[in-house]
């Protein structure tokens, strides 16, 4: 059995004198990596725990500590501004026999520790054997592999030139506004947004000005639009855009115009005033598209057939009377 295992540990204490730890198992505590030590609880008149004095410590609670002259002292003597959580645990554990095991963060410490602690002795005699092991690093690294999982899986689904959501999760995100729609009626609209002649600013002024020119058309596009708005770069120069709740042609058509004002304002990179243009589709779900691949390509036909109109404009798809196929209409 391991020697840090608590169960060891328990039966090991239990066996220790009145006034120390017997010979047989000193050197097992001496050897521990874990930080040990018996506590005795100070309580006030009214039985509550005010402070613990250490009577026995190994040397491993020094290094995880940095407390090199413990034993004898008590907490508050070591630590004045100790948190009461300490003595009210060890209190507790001293009062009622139930060993506890929690992990905590020592703030005048500033480690984390893995705590086990149960009582030893006679009940009256108020001590508490603490095994603690520091877990700081671990923490640390744990939290660092987190930050690490989560990093990938952002970078997995965001755009890596202008941070926005990239078409896998567009996807994800519409197949959750149709299933939504479909549960509580609410019809939501898709913006399907293409710059036109994107091409020609990145072969007239440079990939790294065309990249800074569209970046910052992904931040008017994205402050144009409201929270609960999703705006994606789902390839090049496209980008589409849910937007929940929307229910009428109109409203998503003034949307779209606004979004058609905003990037068309003169952009300043190198020295040249950039001009950029798009055309819009819009469709509504369910009218344009019964689930998430039809409702996307009816926006992206929309957004095709406003090119001709002379580009830098809005169009919509719906379907032709008597179910001849899509016909385009202008928007009202």
């Amino acid at each position: 059995m391991n020697a840090a295992d608590p169960q060891f540990l328990t039966a090991a204490v239990h066996d220790a004198t009145e006034e120390a730890l017997s010979a047989s198992y000193r050197t097992v505590f001496d050897a521990l990596d874990e930080a040990f030590c018996v506590i005795e609880m100070i309580f006030d008149d009214d039985d509550r725990p005010v402070d613990y004095r250490f009577v026995e410590i190994n040397p491993a609670f020094e290094r995880h500590t940095g407390f090199s002259e413990a034993l004898g002292r008590t907490i508050t003597e070591l630590v004045p501004d100790i948190e009461p959580y300490w003595p009210d645990a060890y209190g507790n554990v001293a009062l009622t026999g139930e060993p506890t095991r929690f992990v905590n963060h020592v703030e005048a410490l500033d480690r984390r520790y893995d705590i086990y602690a149960f009582r030893i002795g006679e009940p009256k005699e108020h001590r508490v054997a603490v095994l603690f092991n520091d877990i700081t690093e671990q923490k640390q690294a744990e939290h660092a592999l987190q930050e690490s999982v989560a990093l990938r899986r952002h970078r997995a689904h965001h755009d890596v030139q202008t941070g926005l959501p990239n078409r896998l999760l567009f996807e994800e995100k519409l197949r959750e506004a149709v299933a939504y729609a479909d549960r509580h009626g609410r019809p939501f609209a898709v913006l399907f947004l293409d710059l036109d002649n994107f091409k020609a600013i990145h072969d007239d002024l440079g990939h790294a000005s065309g990249d800074v020119v569209l970046i910052e058309v992904a931040r008017r596009l994205r402050r144009s639009l409201r929270v609960s708005d999703l705006l994606a770069r789902i390839h090049g120069d496209e980008f589409v855009v849910i937007l929940p709740e929307l229910s009428e042609l109109h409203g998503a058509c003034s949307v779209a115009e606004k979004l058609l004002a905003v990037v068309s304002q003169p952009i300043e990179e190198a020295g040249t005033a950039v001009s950029v243009q798009t055309s819009i589709g819009v469709a509504l779900y369910p009218n344009d598209g019964a689930d998430p691949r039809a409702l996307l390509r009816a926006a992206d036909t929309a957004m095709y057939q406003a090119k001709p109109k002379g580009k830098n404009a809005v169009s919509y798809v719906v379907a032709a009377p008597g179910g001849g196929g899509p016909v385009d209409e202008p928007p009202p």
